[in-house]
């Protein structure tokens, strides 16, 4: 009697089989793929940079298909494959090159010095900068007595900087001074534009800014004054109300009196040369010269 047995092995996946490391042009489109062995199937993952970017599937072979691949695809890809015996992985990178790209941080700004133009843009290959003055047909791309060139690599991400001298005073059709343009290139394409002269913007602003500021302030303190003397008031009384005195015929005596009092002058006369003082004494004025306070008003 025959007896056959099957017996089945399980085992890790083993190290997956994926593509090479590529160089590609922005808007291509791909297929990658990744295959191993293990029992039972193992999951296959595909990773970017650490991030899930591919269904999981349990089976010994995956594909991950990129359509029209843009600079942000650039980096490394991972395809993990694990069963419950262990797990394996294999990676490769994906360059991605294409045309240079214009920065927004790029223009032209009134310094003590002068003006400064800030040109940057990211490219792969890393794009090469240049600036152009076309009044004066001058091409600006290393340093002279006239112009402070700069340029600075960054990654995929260049930036050039030159520095003139002379201001950027307005001409008569109201346009800036100032006639910059700025060139950026690799081996994909090359591209310039004209740099715009921001500092005028930015003083406007800070001047709308600082005069609403001002009067909210000026606003803030007028009503605070109002405040506390309004406090002040319910807190001592009115002081605009007349006084009621205990005794008006007495307090009406005393003022006429003052009064009298107060009508003696002294009077200095230069005569020929000579000084002397006489002291008048004005006595007159009678009962009608004063006008009664308080309650006496009514008599």
């Amino acid at each position: 009697m025959n007896t056959s047995l099957y017996l089945a092995v399980k085992y890790p996946p083993r190290e997956p089989l994926v593509n090479d490391s590529m160089t590609v042009l922005e808007g291509s489109s791909l297929a990658l793929h990744c295959s191993t062995q293990g029992s039972p199937a193992p999951t296959l993952t595909w990773l970017k940079d650490g991030e899930l970017v591919g269904t999981i599937t349990a089976d010994e072979l995956s594909v991950l298909e990129i359509v029209e691949i843009t600079p942000q695809g650039d980096g490394q890809y991972r395809c993990l494959a694990e069963n419950e015996h262990g797990r394996a992985s294999s990676s490769f990178n994906i360059t991605v090159e294409y045309a240079p790209v214009l920065l927004d941080e790029s223009k032209c700004t009134v310094v003590r010095e002068g003006v400064q133009c800030v040109c940057i843009a990211t490219g792969n290959p890393e794009p090469t900068i240049e600036f152009y003055l076309p009044d004066l047909n001058i091409t600006i791309n290393e340093t002279d007595g006239r112009y402070n060139f700069y340029t600075h690599t960054d990654g995929h991400t260049s930036t050039g900087m030159i520095k003139l001298r002379e201001k950027g005073e307005r001409v008569d059709n109201g346009g800036p001074a100032v006639n910059v343009h700025c060139s950026f290139y690799n081996m994909y394409g090359r591209e310039s534009i004209h740099l715009e002269l921001q500092q005028e913007k930015k003083y406007m602003m800070a001047v709308i800014v600082g005069t609403i500021g001002g009067v909210a302030v000026i606003a803030f303190i007028i009503a605070a004054v109002r405040y506390v003397g309004h406090n002040n008031k319910k807190e001592n009384g009115n002081p605009r109300q007349d006084v009621v005195l205990e005794n008006p015929a007495l307090y009406y005596s005393a003022v006429k009196k003052d009064k009298q009092n107060l009508r003696k002058k002294v009077l200095k006369t230069e005569l020929l040369g000579s000084k002397f003082n006489s002291i008048l004494e004005e006595t007159t004025g009678e009962d009608g010269d004063y006008q009664p306070v308080g309650s006496m008003a009514g008599l």
